[in-house]
């Protein structure tokens, strides 16, 4: 394959000493070469830095820029900051933690060649071993399939995504979401590569990790919902409604157990249309209700009441470490 494309990684860092070597060797190891691989260092105090000039000295592809932004949650910011500095004609925004596979470039870049604007990879969780932590896989890959519809974007033609006004610093935790909604609304086509792996070291691996991680969302998500307004997620504010007000049923035990028993069957009859294995089937749906839903909302109701989400690591998934 004839790669026409500059691709530039950008990768937004903070505290990660046990697994940038990983993420790195991964990327220096494509069957097609990235044309840079910029780490953005957000003020770690950990060893990260010195292990990242290590890689500096010997791979000249590789870019390290030192920034602090202590004041907030800098992902995004350090994002911004690479795609600022890029000199590649695409930029590929990579987690800190994870492993990509060998042809992910290679097939990522096959979007771009048929006319896409954007693309998007198939996410995995790296090395499972608890029953959550595979269940959690199963369940992120049984809804990637072919016939998954992309509604974010990793990979960006840099002009478009300067054009379109780079990441908002605004909305931490749905940064991709809403600058998806930017480009699809402008006409832009976003390409999914199913053989392009993410094996993502940040996927929960327990039902606290994955009960912490969905009550963050939830904090964090009111910025995003003032700004893309109620017209544009409808569905969200029925669900909310639903899973927030539920608990009140309990003054009457038999509704609130034939709404619980609904929602389950609603989760089931989804998990069964995707083809989920038999030792998940019957677990997950109460699971999910748990740990993805009531989790969310009740981090919801945390912001709301006291009308701020709580501190949260500066990159990535460190938080649910």
């Amino acid at each position: 394959m004839k790669n026409n494309f500059k691709v530039s990684a950008i990768i937004p860092i903070y505290n990660r000493a046990n697994d940038i070597h990983v993420t790195l060797n991964s990327l220096l190891n494509q069957s097609i070469k990235f044309y840079e691989i910029i780490a953005v260092d957000d003020g770690s105090d950990d060893n990260t830095v010195n292990i990242i000039k290590e890689f500096v000295n010997i791979y000249k592809e590789i870019k390290l820029i030192e920034t602090n932004n202590f004041e907030t949650d800098g992902r995004i910011i350090a994002r911004n900051i690479g795609a600022r500095m890029a000199t590649g004609d695409l930029l590929a925004f990579i987690e800190s933690d994870c492993e990509l596979n060998r042809d992910w470039l290679k097939n990522i870049l096959i979007g771009f060649q048929n006319g896409y604007e954007a693309a998007l990879d198939r996410r995995r969780s790296y090395y499972p071993k608890t029953f959550i932590g595979k269940m959690e896989d199963h369940f992120l890959d049984m809804r990637l399939t072919h016939n998954y519809k992309p509604y974010v974007a990793w990979v960006i033609s840099k002009s478009i995504f300067m054009k379109l006004g780079l990441y908002d610093e605004g909305v931490l935790g749905f940064e991709d979401v809403e600058f998806g909604h930017r480009l699809m609304s402008s006409g832009y086509k976003i390409y999914f590569s199913q053989d392009s792996i993410m094996y993502h070291m940040g996927e929960p691996h327990t039902f606290k990790q994955a009960f912490k991680r969905n009550f963050w969302f939830g904090s964090h998500i009111i910025p995003y919902l003032k700004k893309i307004g109620f017209r544009r997620n409808k569905k969200y504010y029925l669900k909310a409604f639903i899973f927030i007000f539920s608990p009140f049923l309990l003054i009457w035990p038999l509704i609130f157990l034939a709404l619980i028993f609904l929602l389950y069957l609603y989760i089931f009859q989804g998990d069964l249309r995707k083809g989920i294995k038999l030792k998940y089937l019957f677990i997950h749906p109460i699971y999910y209700l748990i740990v993805n839903e009531y989790a969310h909302y009740l981090g919801l109701i945390y912001s709301l009441i006291f009308c701020k989400a709580p501190l949260s690591a500066r990159t990535n998934d460190a938080q649910y470490k």
